[in-house]
């Protein structure tokens, strides 16, 4: 799988986790419905702009998408 898919099924998990949708999060972003579509589809990359949004909608940082995209979600580490 390419990078901008993993990353986009990174960001389109998150959303879902959330119960974000595609409306509420290309409203509260400012990104337009049409565009968050192809990227969420994997067609065309996020740029960096449109990832800091997102995370900032959903409370995590953008590197999360990415860290995401390739080893899984972020783990709580919690002191034994």
């Amino acid at each position: 799988m390419s990078t901008r898919r993993t990353v986009a099924a990174s960001v389109s998990a998150a959303l879902g986790e959330a119960g974000v949708t595609r409306v509420a999060a290309s409203e509260a972003t400012g990104i337009s419905r049409g565009k968050l579509r192809r990227r969420l589809a994997g067609e065309t990359s996020f740029n960096l702009d449109e990832l800091a949004a997102i995370a900032s909608l959903l409370g995590i940082a953008p590197g999360d998408f990415i860290v995401a995209a390739f080893v899984g979600p972020p783990v709580e580490l919690v002191a034994p």
